[in-house]
């Protein structure tokens, strides 16, 4: 799906990112709870006001003391050099393949941070955007430079929402039947003819 998976996050007052780094590119981020999540949030990473955050992210409605994460993977149009660039109130940071690239961390005010050239492959890249708010205005804004172009903002259509792992389901299932016996919708969302048990949108497990 366009966009990206998203979760907010209660997060306390005056303190930076760097003292929640466990799990920031796993599924689960350690010490803070999530209160919002969303599968795809099919925004653009663009958001210039408190109001702006609370209007077009659905159940959210905090203004201080939080935190967001959006994961997922962009699509870069061709191979070369790339720049990445946020501009956040309070602190950001920005991870490509695995490798934070832009450290915008911290209590502060509108600021931007700019990476290195990255060098980069066309196609699709992991990404991941770390954002908190402690209190006051707030704001987000993230951008990239392809080679030999100018900066744009991160949109929703760029980006697909993808996590490490596979989407897991369990049902009930009955006794001495094999599983020709329900072939519909098994490449589907609906496996018709059975009653769904469990569901995980990403277990990272091996097949094993």
């Amino acid at each position: 799906s366009a966009g990206l998976w998203f979760e907010a996050y209660d997060f306390p007052r005056n303190t930076p990112l760097s003292k929640f780094p466990k799990g920031v590119l796993s599924n689960t981020w350690q010490g803070v709870k999530m209160i919002v999540s969303h599968e795809a949030l099919q925004n653009d990473l663009w958001y210039s006001t408190d109001a702006q955050f609370v209007k077009e992210i659905p159940g959210f409605s905090k203004v201080d003391a939080y935190a967001m994460r959006w994961r997922g993977q962009i699509n870069l149009p061709k191979t070369g050099g790339y720049l990445f660039k946020t501009r956040s109130n309070d602190g950001s940071r920005l991870y490509i393949d695995g490798t934070m690239v832009v450290d915008n961390d911290g209590i502060h005010g509108p600021r931007d941070r700019v990476s290195k050239t990255i060098t980069l492959k066309a196609g699709w890249h992991d990404i991941v955007v770390l954002f908190f708010e402690s209190h006051g205005t707030s704001m987000l804004q993230v951008s990239v430079k392809p080679p030999g172009g100018s900066y744009m903002k991160v949109t929703a259509e760029m980006c697909r929402a993808w996590l490490p792992g596979l989407v897991f389901e369990a049902y009930n299932f009955p006794r001495n039947t094999p599983l020709s016996k329900f072939p519909t919708g098994v490449l589907l969302d609906t496996w018709v003819g059975l009653t769904r048990l469990v569901r995980h949108q990403s277990l990272e497990k091996a097949l094993w």
